[in-house]
């Protein structure tokens, strides 16, 4: 669950990883939430229960993000789970975990940890150099909210940063680390090309995610308006607005083909996110 320190909202480690942030960052997150206040906090455990605990419960932060459960009775197969948002990006999450475990000094004892770091090692993702046409799929956890939604009257005054969390929403709705109860309508899925020389399908930029945050917290702005976005890159700006702030309709533009496509994609991929927000795809478009 999101917490605040003052005014400066704090981003679940989940939430960080899901939306691709930089490495060290899920890293330095994941010690300060789920080990102490640091990684000095380990090595002062040694190779006792905190390392061993460390572990797994990074194992639970990768299968969290991949949608997958474990119940803990065999080995997990790897091969066969789709590691989120992209291979390439989780071996690097695991390559710099694993390294801060050897500055502790500690082994690594958690089975499921070792085989994913067996598999990764072998795996074509740490030679190939990266591919243009590779996509990946970031995520964002937006649980629905009732008052939120049916309240026509509702603007910022209603709302306060104790009750919203950064994937989305009010905070005891929010999936804590390493469950899966909440439904996968509540997952709003944006698919990119990391390494595409077409900067509009290459992230999602701060402007628009910044834009989008600020229409989960105003929504009044656009609620029961025809909204056009210029430049809409990967769409996640739009669909928040059409999803969270209830915009009558939108309509998303960009210039080149490749990003038109890629809209369209992540309209119809959104398709059972939008109407579990009472929204009608039809009325999103590009």
């Amino acid at each position: 669950m999101a917490m605040a320190t003052g005014d400066e909202p704090v981003y679940t480690t989940e939430a960080l990883a899901r939306a691709m942030a930089p490495v060290r960052t899920v890293i330095d997150s994941f010690f300060v939430n789920h080990v102490g206040d640091s990684e000095e906090t380990l090595s002062s455990r040694g190779d006792g229960d905190g390392g061993i605990r460390s572990q797994g419960q990074f194992v639970s932060l990768l299968l969290a993000i991949a949608h997958q459960n474990n119940d803990g009775d065999d080995n997990l197969d790897w091969a066969s789970i789709d590691l989120l948002p992209s291979r390439r990006y989780v071996h690097k999450l695991v390559q710099w975990y694993t390294s801060k475990l050897e500055e502790c000094n500690i082994e690594l004892e958690n089975d499921d940890l070792a085989e994913l770091v067996c598999h990764l090692s072998t795996s074509r993702c740490n030679t190939i150099l990266p591919d243009p046409t590779s996509s990946c799929i970031v995520s964002f956890r937006i649980p629905l909210s009732t008052n939120f939604h049916n309240n026509n009257d509702l603007n910022d005054n209603d709302l306060n940063d104790n009750d919203l969390d950064v994937d989305g929403l009010q905070q005891p709705q929010l999936q804590s680390l390493g469950t899966n109860k909440a439904t996968e309508d509540d997952i709003l899925r944006i698919r990119m090309y990391p390494h595409h020389n077409d900067v509009g399908v290459a992230k999602v930029w701060e402007a628009g995610a910044c834009l989008a945050e600020y229409l989960i917290y105003n929504p009044h702005c656009v609620r029961d308006r025809n909204v056009v976005e210029l430049g809409a890159g990967v769409g996640f700006t739009g669909l928040i607005a059409a999803g969270v702030s209830k915009a009558k309709s939108v309509h998303m533009t960009d210039y080149t083909e490749v990003c038109l496509d890629n809209l369209v994609h992540n309209i119809q991929e959104n398709g059972r996110w939008l109407v579990g927000r009472d929204v009608c795809p039809g009325t999103v478009t590009a």
